[in-house]
């Protein structure tokens, strides 16, 4: 199973935008912009949804914004595998 540091808050990000340099906020995964509910859909039914692609299971992608000149960007953050996960 793997964490994506910015979702479990283990991680914060500061990304300067590259239009007029201010701060940009996170404003969620990616994913969660798929469909009205993909927020509380099974991460497993997401990762179908992103496709095969392993590179999906390697970083979650989220949304940055700018307040200053509206400009959004993706930023992927590097998952890593849980302490927790179970034994196989």
């Amino acid at each position: 199973m793997q964490i994506c540091p910015i979702c479990n808050g283990i991680e914060l990000i500061h990304l300067a935008c590259p239009h007029c340099g201010a701060l940009m906020e996170e404003h969620g995964k990616v994913s969660d912009y798929y469909a009205p509910y993909s927020p509380y859909r099974e991460i497993s039914h997401v990762q179908t949804l992103e496709g095969s692609d392993p590179i999906h299971l390697l970083y979650c992608n989220h949304y940055y914004h700018c307040p200053h000149c509206q400009h959004f960007l993706t930023y992927s953050a590097k998952q890593f595998a849980s302490p927790f996960a179970p034994m196989v």
